[in-house]
């Protein structure tokens, strides 16, 4: 419809056409039929005068055509094809009127379009100044804090500027763009008494707190633990630790206490990470500590926010540091985490013979920078929605002035399969990214947040993570980055189309075409008559009923007021036929 120019719609355009074509055809149909009655009334047999009045019917419309059929029956073909195609005009403006149907469909509109935004580079251009540091500016990290706050119950997060459509959706072709990735891996831990991983350690509390005074004993088997525990004449304060490292993360790290509390109850703490040891390179997510009495309901902390109470005792938290140095780190990598979760109830861990025996799922995460490549991606009123996305790995690019550990004043360079283009990034960047998401991730919006999380109906850390780096995703790709670049796309909306549906031209192509041969063959019979009367009321009275017959004598009984049906019903009984009368001229004759 947008290259529709004339100023009627289709459908009323089709109307109009419509109405001139059967008009068209029935005015020829009804000429037609009232010059084949002047040929029915010319046979040597004689013919019911009321059949005079049945080709006037016929002529005028379908009704008359139908009663027509009727009456005649037959004796008159040529004019029974007339009656029929008269009939079948009914069809005619039906059929017409679905030949055009009008469907919206979304298409591309060529005055709008829309964007994304790619990037190729992360360097200090895109950062601001700050006291002894480079930040992100202040509005893309607002927008960084709501969008990490919303991701951790997995709602859609569109940082603003990173796209624009003008419409309800808009495409793009699949390219390729400077991201954050997260890569993760989880693992079965069992920390069963045996484990090479733990010791145990039993202090006497009445003692200063220090290792270096004999009230602090080490145990590398549960044995001699249990032994020593068992044997003391005193109440001692049981401890189990667990540390396991994996380079390039935070250690694992888990402590289990039995103690007397100040009211003389035994209590239990449960905790996982470095407890205390918090900075800017180092933050922990998540419920860290678990603290009971036998009996009673736990208390879970994180960091230094308020306890909560609850019923069902669950650790699940996650250490998390920063750039690092080492060989065990890519180049890319810019944040690595610890996660723990256990998954036995910690209340078997109370008796000295599974004293600190616990299980759960380790999951380590790293978040580096990537490139990934998008592929079907549209954007609507809901969001950005991206069908597919591949996680590529950058590579160290050597050469240049590039020293051994594949950097040059904390710039890096890099290339990426898929991508035509060279990456280069910031130490600094990568700071900011860590400092100021770990900003977000410290308060306690989100520590509020988190304890939902912890549902399974709202993940795991794995796909925690993967949000998180969603977010980051769209801050290197924020505009404020002066290396980001629009993708365009085409924009799509509602537009009216015009289907022409041929099938319905079949009937009334086939009444046009059967109009056209009854006219041919009336013009061919009528050519061998020696009059062309067609419908004309001035031919029947010229030539009507020879006034030489006694009307009485054809049963004609008038009355005080004559009627239509009077003539008819006496019409019936009078048969005549159409010749020259003595003066030579043609007329209806009695017979």
């Amino acid at each position: 419809m947008a290259r529709w120019t004339l100023p009627i719609q289709p459908n009323s355009l089709v109307a109009i056409l419509s109405t001139i074509a059967k008009s068209s055809v029935l005015i020829p149909l009804a000429e037609c039929i009232g010059q084949l009655k002047w040929t029915y009334f010319e046979r040597p047999a004689a013919t019911r005068l009321d059949h005079m009045q049945a080709f006037d019917e016929a002529s005028r419309g379908p009704w008359g055509a139908m009663i027509f059929l009727w009456k005649i029956r037959g004796t008159a073909a040529l004019a029974s094809g007339g009656a029929f195609i008269t009939i079948l005009m009914l069809g005619f403006e039906p059929f017409t009127q679905q030949v055009i149907e009008q469907r919206i469909q979304h298409t591309v509109l060529s005055n709008f379009t829309g964007y994304v935004i790619a990037a190729t580079t992360y360097n200090a251009t895109a950062l601001v100044p700050a006291t002894n540091e480079m930040r992100i500016p202040n509005d893309v990290h607002f927008a960084l804090t709501s969008g990490i706050l919303g991701s951790v119950v997995d709602q859609k997060f569109n940082m603003p500027n990173n796209t624009g459509c003008q419409t309800m959706e808009c495409r793009f072709r699949d390219y390729t763009s400077l991201a954050v990735c997260a890569t993760c891996e989880n693992q079965d831990v069992d920390l069963h008494k045996d484990s090479e991983s733990c010791w145990w350690g039993v202090e006497d509390p009445t003692k200063a707190a220090s290792y270096l005074q004999n009230n602090f004993h080490f145990f590398q088997n549960h044995s001699e633990f249990r032994s020593f525990a068992l044997n003391a004449s005193r109440e001692l304060r049981w401890r189990r630790n667990c540390t396991i490292d994996y380079p390039g993360y935070p250690s694992f790290k888990l402590t289990f206490e039995r103690f007397y509390s100040e009211q003389n109850r035994v209590q239990f703490t449960l905790t996982h990470g470095a407890g205390n040891l918090l900075g800017p390179s180092y933050f922990v997510m998540g419920e860290s500590m678990l603290s009971w009495y036998h009996g009673s309901n736990f208390t879970l902390l994180s960091g230094n926010f308020a306890s909560e109470s609850t019923s069902h005792g669950v650790l699940s938290s996650c250490d998390a540091t920063g750039r690092g140095d080492g060989k065990d780190v890519p180049f890319a990598a810019f944040a690595h985490s610890s996660c723990f979760r256990t998954m036995s109830n910690p209340r078997d861990m109370e008796s000295i013979n599974h004293f600190g025996e616990i299980s759960g799922i380790l999951t380590r995460c790293r978040s580096s920078l990537c490139v990934q490549r998008y592929e079907n991606v549209t954007l609507t009123p809901v969001g950005h929605n991206v069908k597919k996305i591949t996680d590529i790995p950058l590579k160290a690019k050597h050469g240049g002035n590039m020293t051994q550990d594949l950097r040059l004043n904390t710039q890096y360079w890099a290339t990426a399969d898929k991508a035509d283009y060279e990456i280069q990034f910031d130490d600094d960047n990568l700071k900011a990214l860590f400092a100021q998401s770990a900003e977000a991730l410290r308060s306690s919006s989100v520590y509020n947040r988190l304890k939902r999380f912890q549902s399974t109906e709202n993940g795991t850390w794995v796909e925690f993570h993967k949000r998180i780096a969603t977010v980051l995703t769209q801050v290197v790709q924020n505009p404020t980055n002066p290396s980001a670049v629009r993708i365009p796309g085409e924009a799509y909306g509602p537009e009216v189309f015009i289907r022409v549906n041929w099938p319905w031209f079949i009937m009334p192509s086939f009444a046009v075409l059967a109009s056209t041969v009854f006219l041919l063959l009336t013009m061919y019979q009528s050519s061998q008559k020696p009059y062309l009367f067609k419908n004309s009321i001035m031919a029947v009275l010229y030539h009507g009923l020879d006034q030489s017959q006694d009307i009485s004598a054809m049963g004609m009984y008038l009355k005080r007021k004559e009627t239509y049906h009077d003539i008819i019903d006496c019409s019936r009984n009078v048969m005549v036929t159409l010749k020259k009368n003595e003066e030579g001229c043609l007329k209806l004759k009695r017979e």
